[in-house]
Parts: structure tokens; C-alpha cells; sequence
């Protein structure tokens, strides 16, 4: 039985494409994977599927859809859209 695994790898951004600091990336692989990306980027080890990345600041917010139907690295760099709806 072959494993197969790919790497999905970037940069995320504000709307200015200023790189951001302190954001919180997830995706939903099982296990569920979060992780807290200090200078803005970020890397996920996994299989092949279809995955949903979120990716989250105080400001910020993003929800981008991944197809990984090879092994390979996979290059998603995250445009984070402004939060406006706070109470």
C-alpha cells in the first residue's frame, strides 16, 4: 500500500498585500489541523482530498477551497477580506 501526501504551503495577506503576522489557519483534514502562523506562513502535510483552509486575524478573515489530486506542494497564498460586521 503507497502513502500519498502533499504539501499545501503560502503567504497570507491583507487587502493591501502587506503580509500578515499572527494568523490563525485551519483545515479540515482528520485529524482537524489548526495552526498559528507568527510571520504569515503556513504549511499543512496531507493527503489527497479536497479541503476547505480559513484563515483568521483580528481584522481578517478568509475561506479558500483546495483540490489536492496529486502528491506534490501546492502553492495558496490567502487574501484575508476585512471583518465588518462586529456588534
Amino acid at each position: 500500500m503507497s502513502v500519498h501526501a502533499a504539501i499545501i504551503e503560502g503567504t497570507v495577506y491583507d487587502l493591501g498585500l502587506t503580509q500578515e503576522s499572527d494568523v490563525r489557519i485551519e483545515i479540515n483534514t482528520i485529524p482537524h489541523q489548526i495552526f498559528i502562523a507568527k510571520n504569515g506562513t503556513y504549511a499543512f502535510n496531507v493527503p489527497i482530498g479536497n479541503y476547505t483552509l480559513i484563515a483568521q486575524t483580528i481584522d481578517g478573515y478568509a475561506n479558500e477551497a483546495v483540490i489536492v489530486d496529486t502528491d506534490g506542494e501546492y502553492l495558496l497564498d490567502i487574501v484575508l477580506e476585512p471583518i465588518i460586521d462586529r456588534p
